[in-house]
């Protein structure tokens, strides 16, 4: 009886291991996906092409399954991510930002300046 038990209760721990590692899985078509900065507009003013590699340095976003990382020239930072109806919502200290997704282009205000990044397809997955 007692090794009955013990097998009884050894299965029980492997099957509550292996379902606390089975999380709540982020099934958004973003997943893996670094999108580059295209153009910034500000004050009327549009940057975009060789106007903006010139006058900005390189801007990346990457949504990995429960991260977010944000690398605008040499500030970069991490967060958490979500997404419903082509709206990407952001979250990284402290402050959150929501990104809506419209014609292939993720738009991130701050402050009054529009940034619009396109999905790198070369850096996918």
């Amino acid at each position: 009886m007692k090794k009955k038990l013990s097998i009884l209760l050894a299965i029980l721990m492997m099957l509550g291991a292996m379902l606390a590692g089975c999380g709540a899985k982020n099934n958004s078509v973003y997943v893996g996906t670094t999108w580059t900065l295209n153009s910034v507009e500000a004050e009327g003013i549009v940057l975009e092409g060789e106007l903006l590699a010139s006058a900005m340095d390189a801007a990346t976003i990457k949504f990995d399954a429960k991260k977010v990382t944000l690398n605008f020239g040499t500030e970069n930072g991490e967060g958490t991510w979500s997404e419903k109806d082509n709206v990407i919502t952001i979250k990284s200290d402290g402050e959150t930002i929501e990104c809506p997704i419209t014609d292939s282009k993720l738009l991130f205000e701050l402050e009054g300046t529009k940034m619009y990044f396109i999905k790198d397809e070369k850096a996918e997955k």
